[in-house]
């Protein structure tokens, strides 16, 4: 995960097997939030989050694909 201030890697995580990216979500963001000591109010996820399995108070934002267009 990165954060959004100018994208300070703030935490990695390795899973044992390999593991769906979206089944991962839970575990990393307790990861960041206890590296960082703030709670985290929102998160913006790469397209391999598509279908996670977090419902917690979170807003989880998964980037969609846009043709041509890199933001």
């Amino acid at each position: 995960m990165v954060s959004s201030r100018g994208g300070w890697f703030v935490g990695a995580k390795s899973f044992t097997g390999n593991p769906y990216d979206g089944h991962t979500l839970t575990a990393q963001i307790k990861q960041v939030e206890n590296l960082i000591e703030i709670k985290i109010s929102e998160v913006h996820m790469g397209m391999g989050y598509r279908g996670h399995d977090y419902d917690g108070a979170i807003a989880v934002h998964v980037d969609k694909r846009r043709r041509g267009r890199t933001l």
